[in-house]
């Protein structure tokens, strides 16, 4: 939003229509109520609140031809006031006949926008963060509920979680409003909320261990981050609604916080410029998202880390062969979404009790895939490793690489396309009772990759290619 004249007006009690008290029903009138025009932008009553006395409103800006969905929430902090009047600013900038900005104009014209101002009215009138039940209603939800067991979760305490999931009204209308939505294309949700508990001046909060589009969050944070404005990208393990919905919908969420006093004093007009810049251009970053986190997630790297320690005194014997011998019960498998690099690095630890020769195959391959198949594994033996080993214990590093291509299914009249990667570990030695091992440390990385060719593999005291020499293309 650098190229638009920001000049957004005060939000102070007291200034522009603003009430001088928290009266809930006049702050929504000064600007909010002004839109409405029954067309581009309609009011809705959600419900009561949990005092039966106030009313939980959503407000639809919502284009004829819209191509996706945002919900924006505040107020689930009843005291944290700068988000209700910043949103409603916002969208006041949106409903301008002269709005110059394009990112803006395909917002107008494309986006649906359902702004909750209110969740806790109640709080909003009595200056309070919690609700009438006072229960802290950002830590309502369904996220880790049972692991979630702060001292201050605890009634009475700031932090009061309620009595189960999603046990106050407030939470279930907010649920109830995304699983209404959901199918509507619904690309995000932001919940909106003034800092209190963090020394820092702007932060976005991610729910920890759940996909989401954490690069293009990080990168609109980042236009905001200085000496004087510090900005936090946290992870969460609250069980807040935006960890909630990410994780139970598959749908973009973040937790925006702001802190106030910035750049003005209270809400004036310097510091309500600067929120809606801040703001907005998170709402331009979500409007540009295409995919639910899962699918976007399929385009990240991952790593697999594959442990096995032995379970008696000995460990698994390493049988003397002259053929490789797979041992028991290490098998990995794992169909592929898309293409990979795959890349497997590890250490195997063995005893050795008698001098030998001991051989390792670590055996990557894919089912079906002609040209990295079981059988290709064993005969080419790029990755073997083969070392005369004395009396000791010796930790003896492993690798190997493939290309992986996407599984496909292959229950149709047997037609045998490529199926999983599988990953097998295989061993021979010339010497009867002589290898034990004792443990495995296995990493498979995973890189998605749109190159047809992504693991070359070279001879150099040949100068030759030995893979892939023979794949036709």
């Amino acid at each position: 939003m650098k190229n638009i004249n920001l000049n957004i007006k005060s939000t102070n009690f007291g200034d522009y229509d603003i009430p001088l008290s928290r009266d809930y029903e006049k702050s929504l009138d000064a600007i909010l109520n002004k839109l409405i025009d029954n067309d581009y932008v309609s009011k809705k009553i959600l419900s009561k609140d949990s005092s039966n006395k106030y009313n939980i409103y959503s407000y639809d800006f919502k284009p004829v031809n819209y191509e996706k969905t945002i919900i924006l929430i505040s107020g689930i902090h009843g005291n944290e006031y700068t988000p209700f009047f910043g949103v409603a600013r916002f969208l006041e900038l949106l409903c301008n006949e002269n709005l110059n900005h394009n990112d803006l104009n395909y917002i107008k014209n494309k986006v649906r926008l359902i702004f909750v101002p209110c969740v806790n009215p109640w709080g909003f009138e009595n200056d309070c963060r919690n609700n009438f039940n006072n229960v802290d209603l950002n830590r309502n939800s369904d996220y880790l509920w049972e692991e979630y067991n702060s001292p201050k979760s605890k009634k009475n305490q700031i932090y009061y979680k309620g009595e189960s999931p999603f046990s106050e009204i407030e939470m279930k209308v907010l649920k109830n409003l995304v699983e209404d939505v959901y199918k509507e294309n619904l690309v995000g949700v932001i919940d909106l909320h003034n800092i209190i508990s963090v020394d820092a001046e702007r932060i976005a909060y991610y729910p920890r261990f759940v996909d989401n589009y954490l690069t293009t969050f990080i990168e609109t944070l980042k236009k905001f981050n200085s000496k004087e404005n510090r900005t936090i990208f946290g992870s969460s393990i609250s069980p807040t609604f935006s960890n909630y919905v990410c994780e139970k919908y598959k749908i973009p969420a973040i937790c925006l916080e702001w802190k106030e006093n910035l750049h003005g004093m209270g809400r004036d007009e310097k510091d309500m410029s600067k929120y809606v810049e801040f703001l907005g251009n998170f709402i331009i970053a979500f409007s540009k998202l295409e995919n639910n986190t899962e699918t976007y997630a399929n385009t990240q790297p991952f790593n697999k880390f594959l442990i096995w320690n032995k379970t008696d005194e000995d460990g698994y014997r390493v049988l003397k062969s002259n053929n490789y011998i797979s041992m028991d019960n290490i098998h990995y498998s794992t169909p592929l979404n898309r293409n990979y690099l795959i890349n497997l690095n590890g250490t195997i630890k063995v005893n050795i009790k008698k001098m030998c020769t001991l051989s390792i195959l670590p055996c990557l391959y894919q089912v079906c895939n002609k040209e990295q198949s079981y059988r290709k594994a064993n005969e080419n033996l790029w990755f073997e490793q083969e070392v005369k080993l004395d009396i000791g214990e010796y930790i003896i590093p492993i690798t190997a690489t493939i290309n992986g291509f996407h599984t496909n299914y292959n229950e149709i009249n047997n037609i045998k396309r490529v199926g999983n990667l599988e990953f097998l570990l295989r061993f021979k030695t010339d010497t009867i009772n002589s290898a034990y091992i004792e443990n495995l440390k296995i990493n498979l990385t995973f890189i998605p990759s749109d190159k047809g060719i992504t693991t070359e593999i070279l001879d150099l005291s040949n100068n030759k290619a030995l893979f892939p020499k023979d794949v036709k293309r």
